[in-house]
């Protein structure tokens, strides 16, 4: 940890933090997340002080995400910080004024965003974000309790891409210290002492909680959390080595391993390799424990054709001689939309098209009698639940089921833009269309349904 003087922050510390993990700043372009709180204007006045010395060319960024009437005032005093350190000040904002659903995630995602969009209209070397051995310690134990098993106590790591975080080793009183002796001022957020969210209950609750029980918990969980880290990161570097050998299939989007190798390498080295795989493939949130173990669980049954949901647009599926990984991004679906005509969709799966039409020949197409629709059909992506009535019998199949049974690839299942009312299923692209709507002989008010597959190919 470092100690309470200037000279630690303006010097010691960051310059630390760069000798530790071979960084050389002179001449490179670093961005400072800086929301305005005591961290990120410790962090921010820290690198000014360096920057001279180290030629290091220095801008902060701020998102506005404009959840609190206060939030302008934050961005006010960024920006009159910046001017008084002659710093480039970038200033985003969330238009939409509010978010729905886990706010703290999907603030997390839109300020990322805007954070990757300046990196690179910046081209930024690094941007370094204010984190301290606090928050590395609350994500630990919040990560615990989620059940992500021995690597929650990895913590935060302290480069990440094109992150970094110089204050990972540093306590929050020693930059409460340091803005206290001189004098400076910073933003405060009244959400932070809100239970409204789990982290700031850690925060404010959990770790008083365990420092009145025993004196020390905080740093004797950062000595542990420090120790486990050193051990995981030897661990990973063995199972990267292994998996480069076994990868039988790589791509932005997805990776193949081999499943007979992989069958032979240790079952703990294998849980690192998944974690490894889904990280490249871009899932960087913690993956649970249960669910690496049902993706192991998915290798040694050895039933081809079968797959794990793994969340977060996450797949794993075992084929014949691998087992596949593929990861979709949030933005590849649609939202429920009520089904009308005429009606054009397009997702990363393809694209979907429901016109009026006045004959029944159309051969390329799906053909459904317009009168039979009915109200309340939605077009949307499967969900978990869904089931189909096969045609003659009428009996219930999940839907699930009948896409593996059709060797569906699993690429673009999960995209694939269905009609649906309630759980039943009416249609899926090119292999099935319910009795109930689909056209006959006796139809007079006809549309067409016509799937176009971006793989080039009319599934």
């Amino acid at each position: 940890m470092g100690a309470g003087t200037e000279d630690d922050l303006t010097g010691s510390v960051i310059e630390d933090f760069f000798r530790k993990h071979n960084i050389n700043p002179a001449g490179k372009k670093i961005g400072v997340a800086l929301s305005g709180g005591p961290d990120s204007t410790a962090l921010l006045l820290g690198l000014k002080s360096i920057s001279s010395k180290r030629n290091i060319d220095l801008c902060a960024i701020h998102y506005d995400h404009r959840l609190r009437e206060s939030s302008s005032s934050d961005a006010r005093f960024c920006e009159k910080l910046a001017d008084r350190l002659a710093i480039n000040l970038h200033i985003g904002t969330n238009e939409a004024g509010q978010i729905k659903g886990n706010v703290q995630e999907k603030a997390r995602d839109l300020r990322y965003a805007y954070f990757e969009k300046v990196i690179a209209e910046e081209k930024l070397d690094y941007l370094a974000t204010a984190h301290t051995a606090g928050d590395s310690i609350e994500t630990s134990l919040i990560w615990l309790m989620r059940g992500t098993g021995s690597t929650a106590f990895e913590g935060i790591s302290p480069i990440r891409g094109h992150y970094i975080r110089p204050f990972i080793e540093t306590d929050k009183k020693v930059l409460l210290d340091y803005l206290e002796s001189l004098n400076q001022p910073y933003a405060t957020d009244p959400t932070n002492i809100s239970c409204k969210y789990l982290r700031n209950r850690v925060r404010n609750e959990l770790l008083p909680l365990m420092e009145e029980l025993t004196p020390g918990a905080v740093r004797n969980i950062a000595r542990f959390a420090k120790t486990v880290s050193d051990d995981g990161h030897l661990l990973d570097e063995i199972a990267g080595t292994e998996l480069e050998k076994i990868i039988l299939e790589n791509s932005p989007d997805s990776m193949t391993i081999s499943s007979p190798a992989l069958l032979d390498i240790d079952r703990r080295i294998r849980y690192r390799i998944y974690r490894i795989v889904l990280d490249r493939l871009g899932m960087k949130k913690p993956k649970s424990k249960e669910r690496i173990l049902s993706i192991d669980r998915l290798l040694t049954c050895g039933r081809k054709g079968k797959e794990v949901e793994l969340g977060n647009g996450a797949l794993a599926s075992l084929l014949h001689g691998g087992l596949k990984f593929s990861i979709h991004k949030r933005n590849g679906g649609i939202e429920p939309l009520p089904l009308k005509i005429p009606m054009r969709i397009k997702t990363c799966a393809g694209s979907l098209s429901i016109m009026p039409s006045r004959t029944n020949e159309n051969t390329t197409a799906d053909m459904t009698d317009i009168q039979r629709l009915g109200a309340g059909l939605v077009i949307r992506n499967r969900k978990a639940g869904d089931y189909i009535l096969l045609k003659k019998s009428g009996h219930k199949k999940s839907l699930k089921k009948f896409l593996i049974d059709k060797k569906t690839d699993a690429d673009i299942r999960n995209f694939m833009p269905m009609i649906a009312d309630g759980a039943q299923i009416l249609y899926i692209p090119g292999l099935y269309i319910a009795d109930r709507i689909e056209a006959d002989k006796e139809s007079q008010d006809l549309a067409s349904i016509e799937w176009t597959s971006y793989r080039g190919e009319s599934d």
